[in-house]
């Protein structure tokens, strides 16, 4: 036995090992795996990877256990059905709970609370978001409407408090079996192990009530509407940072980024097109040739255009040809066409 036991206590510290490292890869957090696209800490990614280290490394343990008997199939024991029915539930209860969150995303952004995309790594001191950033507490506390991240949400808190309990005492009862101290028939040895420990029917009852209570204390919608009166303020009923803040300074943060990645020839080359653009189908000034509504001809949008996509033909060029030294000057850049522009002009 000592070989199960030495196998399940190390594939359960790798797997933990492999989540830490996930999470932290992705949001800079050693608990990251628990963070869910809120940039919040989740009771059901929680559920789901307590589940996993408990059974996938048991698994491990009793499969190389029997490996080392000789004459005795590895893979020859099966799991019960009380323990694929409390996988279920758990899994079942977190597909409920991820599609509720993403139609409250959708539809009351402004009133589901979530953490800035940049809390989920270190900010500066002093940053207004300081505060906003993930927290364990976030496993149980209410996450929508002015109450998010202030009070406790009691259907989340029994949810993790029941999962806990289960999953400790299968620990316990599965050690004790293990031990040779569990019901007929005594497991002397991993040969002797032809099943996994048995849940008890009452206590799967007992998962799934709490799992049910949990799904459907997600449904009703807090914060919004239903305060929206004239002596109110419009913020009324919002957390202190939504899902519509998060989306926004997820956008600002890839236009920042695409901005920083930018050579300065391609800035000049963004800025100069979209001046010329500006002046080419601009209102020219009186004497210039003009429609009979006031508006440039076409035929003075298609002598603009044209200068447009020759200055930008040579913008281009200059950029390919790569960086010049200080006293290599372009000609024709910025001189010929912009002289031939401004002669039209």
């Amino acid at each position: 036995m000592t070989a199960l036991w030495w196998s399940w206590g190390i594939s359960a510290l790798l797997i933990v090992a492999l989540g830490v490292w996930a999470g932290r890869a992705a949001t800079g957090q050693f608990a990251g795996i628990l963070i869910d696209t809120r940039g919040r800490y989740s009771l059901t990614r929680l559920q789901i990877s307590l589940w996993t280290v408990v059974v996938v490394s048991l698994l491990v343990g009793v499969l190389v256990g029997r490996a080392t008997v000789a004459g005795v199939d590895p893979l020859g024991f099966s799991i019960p059905d009380t323990l694929l029915a409390a996988l279920g539930i758990s899994l079942a209860s977190g597909l409920g709970s991820i599609t509720i969150k993403a139609y409250k995303n959708r539809s009351r952004a402004d009133y589901v609370a979530a953490s800035p995309p940049a809390a989920e790594t270190a900010r500066p001191a002093g940053d207004v978001a300081v505060g906003l950033g993930p927290r364990l507490a976030q496993l149980v506390l209410v996450e929508e409407g002015q109450d998010a991240d202030v009070k406790v949400d009691i259907t989340k808190f029994q949810n993790l408090l029941f999962t806990m309990f289960l999953i400790g005492a299968y620990v316990v009862v599965t050690v004790q079996a293990f031990r040779g101290k569990g019901p007929p028939p005594a497991i002397n040895g991993p040969a002797d192990i032809a099943t996994l420990p048995d849940f008890n029917a009452t206590f799967i009852t007992l998962l799934l009530i709490s799992h049910g209570a949990y799904l459907i204390g997600k449904l009703p919608n807090r914060g919004g509407q239903e305060i929206a009166r004239e002596a109110v303020p419009p913020d009324a009923g919002r957390p202190r940072y939504s899902v519509s803040d998060r989306v926004a300074e997820h956008a600002a943060r890839r236009e920042s980024d695409c901005a920083i990645a930018r050579t300065p020839a391609e800035e000049r080359l963004a800025a100069d097109s979209g001046r010329l653009a500006v002046e080419a189908t601009r209102v020219p000034a009186p004497g210039d040739a003009k429609s009979g509504n006031g508006a440039a001809s076409p035929d003075e949008v298609h002598r603009r255009l044209t200068l447009l996509e020759a200055e930008v033909g040579q913008i281009v060029e200059m950029v390919n040809a790569g960086p010049r030294s200080a006293g290599d000057e372009t000609p024709g850049v910025g001189s010929g066409t912009d002289g031939a522009a401004r002669s039209h002009k």
